[in-house]
Parts: C-alpha cells; structure tokens; sequence
C-alpha cells in the first residue's frame, strides 16, 4: 500500500511515502482547530451552548473539537465522538457541501441503512440542502434524539481539501425553533465563514 519501503542496505523498513498524505491529513486538521477553536469558544459563552466541530468517518461526524458554554446542561460530547450524518444538523451540513457525486453515494449507503424510516429522513436532508445554499445553515429539531435542537453549517477547506462542519445546539426546553432560526443559526453561518477565510478558502 505504499505506507512502508524497504531499505535492502540496511535490511529494514521505513516510511513510505505513502504516509505523506496522513502527515498533510494530521496536519489540516491542527490547523483547522487551530483557527476554529478561539471562534468556537467565543460563540459557546456568548450563547452558553455547545459548539462542534467535525468532519466524516463514513456515516457518521467524528468530532474533532469541541467547545461548550459556561452552564450548559443536557449535551456533553467529547473530541473523539461520532454522530449520525443522517439525523444530525451537523451532518446535514456537511452533505449540503459535497458534490453530488459523493452525495449521491452516501445517501445510498444511507437508504440502505434507515429501511422505512429513509423517505422522512431524505425530505428532511433535501430541506437543510436547500437552506444550506439559501441561508448558510440548517436545522435539526429533535430528529438525533428528541431533547436536542442544533443548527449546522459547512466549513469548505481551500484547495479541494476536506469538508468539515459546525454544530451549535443544545437541550431543546433552552433551545427554541425561533432561536435557531433567527439568531443561533445566523451567527453559525457566519462563524462558519470566517473559519473557512481565515483558512485561505472563499467561504460557503
């Protein structure tokens, strides 16, 4: 697979060159925290909720930092943590931002996944689809669990690199459909560009 080489002087292995495009991968990914993180913080103690910062592991958003509110209650997810691309504003977000070819692939995967319960889902990703290109966000009311509204918003790396996305949520007695929509939404959007600038890209 290219990750190893051997070296016949010496009768060992060593790095390949393969390891490269991890070392590049590793490194995006510390630099995207890097910018993220101070934006993030500062949004979850303006709003007092929990902040996310993720990028896909197959059907799933894995969580690579995460920043929370002084008082939040009701949702604690760690870096390193998974949640559905289906169900999730986050994961919403990210499938509004891929080209249709890797879409259209992950929604198969995912039909086959949800059985019966895939037409309500497909609405709901081809609703934050459209609110993804009209308003920058997208929203998930109770669909991951039932306690927990988010709104999510795509990060677009420069130079065709990967996708990441932010959700900003928390428990739904806290979280209204009104604030989603009008202020918390808004203010992930543009938290969300300003990351993606701040990295060299135009922005979603």
């Amino acid at each position: 697979m290219g990750y190893l080489s051997y070296n016949s002087r010496l009768g060992t292995y060593e790095l390949g060159g393969r390891t490269l495009t991890l070392s590049y991968a590793a490194l995006a990914n510390l630099d995207i925290r890097r910018v993220a993180r101070p934006i993030m913080q500062s949004l979850a103690e303006t709003h007092n909720l929990h902040i996310a910062l993720a990028v896909r592991d197959k059907l799933m958003m894995l969580n690579v930092e995460i920043c929370e509110g002084h008082g939040l209650v009701g949702l604690r997810l760690a870096p390193g943590s998974r949640v559905p691309i289906a169900v999730t504003a986050i994961g919403k977000a990210y499938l509004a931002t891929v080209s249709d070819d890797e879409r259209n692939r992950i929604l198969d995967a995912i039909r086959k996944q949800y059985g019966d319960d895939w037409p309500l889902i497909k609405r709901s990703i081809e609703t934050s689809i459209l609110d993804v290109e009209q308003r920058g966000f997208c929203v998930s009311t109770g669909e991951w669990r039932k306690d927990i509204n988010a709104v999510g918003a795509p990060i677009a790396a420069p130079g065709g690199g990967a996708i990441y996305a932010l959700s900003f949520g928390g428990p739904a007695y806290l979280v209204s459909q009104d604030q989603l929509e009008h202020e918390f939404g808004p203010a992930l959007a543009a938290a969300a560009n300003t990351i993606s600038t701040s990295l060299g890209s135009p922005g979603i």
